[in-house]
């Protein structure tokens, strides 16, 4: 038995494969066919049906021990003659060397031949007919372990074909454990890593437990089939001779086999029908709730997904879509079933959703790209390349424009360093996709990091939230004011979009602000207000729409991000607090107004981590609670900017992916550990941490894991665009002369 083991992306469950020996159409029982020769007379790696020469009649110690009766031979010894059979080998019972042929081991005609039969034919071992067959039966054809009639052990018939796909009994068995809610991809797929290059056969769905109604789905041909369980047991599927036995678990991430891929929602609130869904994206599910009479949010059903959904979307009263970004998938969503009923591969690290009638618009993070999915097709049918890290998405009331917002940006804007050597990729802040030619024109750049968009109800005003990163120095100190945070207007009335149509708000000096306003992400109108939520300064900021005065303040939990207007309350999701939180509208300061909150999913996530991450996001954690550690290393990544921070002088932003024990930091190695490193940054910004915490905070950076990446295939084969990133690395960009 041979067992094979796989870590996979999601919930570390591992895959074992077995190999098995078939005993379909095997004279030998399934025996080994060392052990079978004794008893039955057939050869060993070669087998016929007696250990006899072939034209010698009377068995001899020189004898061929490996062919039989229909002239197969072995090696260097013959079908007529062995060393010291009846008739002569070196020179044979016909001609030899005077006959004018040559045989050194040969059949009765002495035609050259190192292992023939009785025609003389060449064959390393072969049959009566002479054909090659490195083992075979009576009819000579190809069978790597066969019996008398030649037949192959599940995979050839008796005219020498092979063919993968022939049903039988299987010969290898693949054990794989899945989560509920995933989808197995049977063209490529993490899950099943032991088919390095996918699947040609047409899948079977052979056994199912109790109560599944679960179908495969795609197209083998387009390497599209797939299957979505929807209950928790043991599913068989057979593919050829090979079959694959899924365990599927409906428990969940645990806090033991999590792994911090550090994705973050993105629209992780939608209504559908009456019930609000809610993504829990460390549980890898979405939570259903309800509301009373009264207004209150009552928690309902758990429902499993793909690997960390960001973002939900509704397509009726009863389905969503969902972006599972750690699977690079769509998901299909049933909340009457309460269950993901298909998924198709979209592209890498889906994000935004967004829904024009039967089509999907998905905004793919890494891949800098927004892909259109036909709904009924179930299938990407347009690709459209953007900015940096697209993320948040708004569809005009006609359906006839995307706007598409950059997380990354540019820095050559007036808020940053104006260098206008920059190439035009780094400067698409805002894309404006025509969603009939799909073709692209784009805003001018209005700031550093683009957290969220929203369009007026008649479409002539896109309103976007911005941070700037204030680096015409490249420096960061306690009193520099690195970043600045506010809201940026825009004319979209227009065809194109110049600067006399934008208009910016700063709201940390704006009239009535109370503060910085850290991070602005989402934005709702609610009556005579217009909300926005601040991720980094943990509250719901309230805004006068005619003045866009600032008109109240309230503080809802860490990192506050969608927003949802119903009867009377707003909702909002603070996700580091796994708590969805309603406040009573229209928001006032100096009222305490009452709040419902529930708990959302039942996050893996260890609580050590969870609490490093709250610091990191925070503002409140700087001096003058204007930035957190999330404004440069956003998610734990990078803005993209230069800066100058130490002793080394103008340096990228440090990524945290798998950052931990890379140690020493700074060109110098001054700092041994990432504790080290963070301590002293964080005095720069005049953060008052204690050991505790820079421990928490230390442990969450250390967590971070880069996810597999989308460049290699499953086992780790690198795709053709791997394969010239590596080139690069070792060579014209020299990244190898350091990071060996």
């Amino acid at each position: 038995m041979l067992a094979s083991r796989t870590l996979l992306r999601t919930a570390l469950p591992f895959l074992f494969s077995v190999t098995a020996c078939s005993t379909t159409d095997d004279p030998d029982g399934g025996q080994s066919d060392a052990a079978a020769d004794a008893q039955d007379g057939t050869s060993d790696a070669t087998d016929g049906t007696t250990a006899t020469d072939s034209t010698d009649t009377t068995p001899d110690a020189g004898d061929d021990a490996t062919d039989g009766t229909d002239g197969a031979t072995d090696g260097a010894t013959d079908g007529t003659t062995d060393a010291t059979d009846g008739t002569t080998d070196a020179t044979d019972g016909t001609t030899d060397a005077t006959d004018g042929s040559t045989d050194s081991t040969d059949g009765t005609d002495g035609a050259t031949d190192a292992t023939d039969g009785t025609d003389g034919t060449t064959d390393a071992t072969d049959g009566t007919d002479g054909s090659t067959d490195a083992t075979d039966g009576t009819d000579g054809t190809t069978d790597a372990t066969d019996g008398t009639d030649g037949t192959t052990d599940g995979t050839d018939s008796t005219d020498g074909t092979t063919d993968p796909c022939a049903p039988g009994a299987a010969q290898v068995e693949h054990l794989v454990a899945l989560p509920l809610g995933e989808t197995l991809f049977f063209g490529s797929d993490d899950y099943l890593a032991f088919w390095k290059d996918g699947v040609d056969c047409e899948p079977s769905l052979v056994v199912s437990p109790a109560g599944s109604t679960a179908a495969l789905a795609g197209d083998v041909v387009a390497g599209s089939r797939r299957f979505t369980p929807d209950v928790e047991g043991i599913y068989t599927i057979d593919v050829g001779a090979e079959r694959v036995t899924l365990t599927v678990d409906g428990q969940g991430v645990h806090p033991d086999n999590f792994l911090n891929y550090n994705y973050t929602p993105e629209t992780p609130l939608a209504m559908v029908g009456d019930t609000l869904v809610v993504t829990a994206t460390t549980s890898n599910a979405v939570q259903l709730v309800s509301f009373a009479e009264d207004g209150s949010a009552v928690p309902g059903a758990l429902i499993s997904t793909g690997a960390w959904p960001t973002s939900i979307v509704a397509t009726s009263d009863t389905t969503a879509l969902v972006a599972q970004t750690g699977r690079d998938t769509l998901g299909f969503l049933d909340i009457a079933q309460g269950r993901i009923t298909d998924a198709i591969r979209v592209g890498n690290e889906p994000m935004g959703l967004v829904v024009d009638g039967n089509a999907a618009w998905i905004a793919l993070a890494e891949a800098h790209q927004v892909v259109k999915v036909d709904l009924t097709l179930r299938e990407v049918v347009a690709v459209v390349d953007v900015g940096r890290e697209p993320r948040a998405m708004v569809l005009d009331s006609l359906g006839k424009r995307l706007f598409v917002a950059s997380l990354i940006s540019s820095n050559a804007h007036p808020h940053a360093e104006a260098d206008e050597t920059l190439p035009d990729e780094w400067k698409r802040d805002i894309a404006i996709i025509d969603l009939e030619t799909t073709a692209v024109t784009y805003t001018p750049e209005i700031g550093t990091i683009l957290r969220g968009i929203w369009l007026s109800e008649d479409g002539l005003e896109l309103v976007a939230a911005v941070s700037h990163s204030n680096n015409l120095f490249a420096e960061i100190a306690a009193d520099s004011k690195p970043h600045s945070h506010g809201l940026v207007f825009i004319d979209v009335s227009g065809d194109t979009v110049t600067l006399d149509d934008i208009a910016s708000l700063n709201l940390d000096d704006n009239a009535g602000s109370v503060g910085p306003a850290g991070s602005p992400m989402t934005m709702t109108q609610a009556g005579d207000q217009f909300l926005v939520a601040l991720s980094a300064s943990n509250a719901i900021l309230a805004l006068d729409p005619t003045t866009r005065a600032e008109v109240a303040r309230m503080h809802v939990g860490n990192d506050p991000r969608g927003l949802v207007v119903r009867q009377g309350r707003v909702w909002t999701y603070a996700w580091l607090d796994n708590q969805l939180v309603g406040l009573d509208l229209p928001l006032m300061n100096g009222i305490l107004k009452p709040k419902n909150a529930v708990t959302i999913g039942n996050d893996p996530t260890p609580l050590e981590i969870r609490q490093g991450q709250r610091m990191f996001n925070d503002a409140f954690f700087s001096k003058n609670k204007d930035f957190s550690c999330n404004n440069c290393h956003i998610d734990g990544l990078t803005d993209g900017l230069v800066w100058n921070l130490l002793v080394d002088g103008d340096v990228n932003t440090l990524a945290f992916r798998n950052v931990g024990g890379t140690g020493p930091f700074l060109w110098g190695g001054q700092l041994p550990t990432l504790f080290d490193f963070s301590r002293e940054v964080l005095k720069l910004v005049g953060a008052d941490a204690s050991g505790a915490e820079m421990e928490l905070l230390t442990t969450y950076m250390q967590s971070v894991t880069a996810p597999p990446n989308p460049y290699s295939g499953p086992g780790g084969k690198l795709t053709d665009l791997g394969e010239i990133g590596k080139q690069l690395f070792n060579g014209p960009a020299g990244c190898g002369a350091c990071h060996s």
